[in-house]
């Protein structure tokens, strides 16, 4: 907003080196549109979810092919458990002194242990492997609708 001649003029009405400042109804009802379609789009899509389907069989046979698949991925792709380097942790001597006698002290120096960590860089292999050996058994992945889920 801003005052001149003694009218008081709203955002859209001021002028700023000749160009216009704010977005007209239309621009507005736009942008509304653009970002509630994006919404809708990424509900729609983003909630995606697969099953796994094969003619005859029952959800026990699956699981039991699930298993076994899990089982052998785990085999081929382990998990790797690594340990972060050990280290020594940097030596201090602080000295002092009274005429001829002189003081030290030294701390730090101690090899430190370091962490364990969880690097699964084989995750990703390992579930293409089981996603293989799944289809190898018969099983084929198939888009689950919500209609479907609810059941």
């Amino acid at each position: 907003m801003g005052i001149e001649n003694g009218k008081v003029k709203t955002v859209e009405e001021n002028n700023y080196n000749g160009q216009r400042v704010g977005i007209n109804g239309k621009e507005k009802a736009l942008i509304i549109y653009i970002f509630t379609l994006t919404i809708c789009i990424a509900t729609i899509y983003g909630c995606v979810t697969y099953g796994w389907v094969k003619d005859g069989a029952t959800e026990i046979d699956f699981n039991r092919d699930s298993y076994e698949c899990e089982r052998q991925t785990q085999r081929d792709y382990p998990i790797i458990i690594e340990r972060a380097p050990s280290y020594k942790t940097d030596s201090i001597t602080n000295c002092s002194g009274i005429y001829n006698n002189v003081y030290c002290t030294t701390t730090g120096g101690e090899v430190v242990q370091g962490e364990i960590i969880s690097n699964d860089k084989l995750f990703y292999q390992r579930w293409a492997a089981k996603d293989s050996c799944l289809r190898a058994s018969g099983w084929r992945k198939i888009e689950v609708s919500k209609s479907d889920r609810s059941r």
